[in-house]
């Protein structure tokens, strides 16, 4: 019986949960480790655990959150030709999935939006179309209204997301 080999599911999850902020954070710090979590297959393997696990909404939202951050630090600091590999339908449905869940999570949104803009501007004609079949330019309305009264970075970074999206 595996469950008790790695312990019971809180501790599995609260497990996971520090190990994505970590990989998140050493993504940040060392250049060279998003290309290298990439290339090994590390990133296919979490974004796997991390999906196939029931979590608890507070378990759950932290690993997401942290995994949303460390595919954005991808989108941001690496090549399009590494980091490419990351974006598929699903993990951009974890992606505006968590952005719609929740809307008024400044990091969330920042983070997630921040990623479909990079994904919209790096990406060939068939991700650009995705992206408008998955109809974010809605997302990227509804945050503006949430934060349109803010001089934060989310308000920033949807309206550089919005004129992206009214440019295609």
């Amino acid at each position: 019986d595996r469950s008790s080999y790695y312990g019971d599911s809180s501790h599995t999850s609260v497990f996971v949960c520090k190990a994505v902020r970590l990989l998140h954070l050493i993504s940040i710090v060392v250049p060279t480790a998003g290309e290298q979590l990439i290339e090994s297959g590390a990133i296919r393997s979490l974004l796997k655990i991390a999906k196939a696990r029931s979590w608890g909404s507070y378990i759950e939202y932290s690993v997401w959150s942290n995994m949303v951050g460390l595919l954005y630090s991808f989108v941001d600091s690496l090549d399009w030709s590494i980091c490419k590999e990351t974006v598929t339908a699903e993990t951009l449905d974890v992606v505006i999935s968590l952005i719609k869940e929740n809307p008024k999570d400044e990091y969330t949104q920042e983070t997630g939006i921040d990623y479909l803009l990079q994904v919209g501007k790096n990406g060939d004609s068939k991700l650009v179309k995705m992206l408008q079949k998955k109809k974010v330019g809605h997302l990227f309305l509804d945050a503006l209204d949430q934060f349109r009264d803010d001089d934060s970075p989310v308000k920033k970074t949807v309206t550089k997301a919005m004129e992206w999206y009214m440019s295609i």
